[in-house]
């Protein structure tokens, strides 16, 4: 009888642990959608000197305004310069920047390509950045700028009217003396995203 008991007794275990050994699962699935985006973000800031410090004012163009005669270098200056911030809203795994730009044309066609400065920066934070390039404006009339040059950061333009100082401007660079015809010049700057 003892026998038995135990016999029973050891075969309830065993049953007993294979009842508690057995699992049942099931999946739920999980997802998100990340849609496409592409897009640019470009901002054209007017900036100047006020003593020691700069002052950086939002503006919709590039324009110099009415440029300064210096009389002891005898040549037209400006009173401030100008940055165009480009910044890539884009998911693409690859992605070019295109710069393109037109002569600026003045009176009898005269251009001011060469009188003006362009220094480009891969913008990284405020203080932070690699030079792309430095040229007239004659010499990007265009240029591409490709997603390995600008990850991490931004693009930023400088542009300015050469001052005739050779630390400061491009090495082709020439400042606007009295033989450039007095007048308004024009040009217009374009700015592509392309994603592949």
């Amino acid at each position: 009888m003892k026998r038995s008991v135990l016999i029973g007794l050891v075969a309830s275990l065993i049953f007993a642990g294979n009842a508690l050994a057995d699992t049942y699962s099931r999946s739920v699935i999980i997802k998100a959608i990340v849609p496409s985006m592409q897009g640019l973000d470009i901002a054209v800031s007017r900036v100047h000197m006020e003593g020691n410090d700069e002052k950086w004012e939002p503006a919709s163009e590039i324009c110099f305004d009415d440029l300064a005669y210096n009389t002891e270098y005898h040549i037209f200056l400006p009173q401030h310069w100008y940055v165009v911030d480009v910044a890539v809203n884009s998911n693409s795994s690859n992605w070019t920047i295109s710069y393109s730009a037109t002569n600026i044309i003045g009176p009898n066609g005269y251009n001011l390509n060469n009188h003006i400065s362009v220094v480009v920066l891969k913008q990284t934070e405020k203080n932070g950045s690699t030079l792309l390039r430095k040229c007239t404006y004659g010499e990007m009339l265009n240029a591409s700028f490709d997603r390995s040059q600008i990850l991490g950061g931004w693009l930023r333009i400088y542009y300015g009217i050469a001052t005739g100082d050779d630390t400061i401007d491009p090495p082709n660079a020439k400042p606007i003396t009295t033989d450039v015809p007095s007048g308004t010049y024009t040009g217009t700057i374009t700015i592509t995203l392309t994603t592949s």
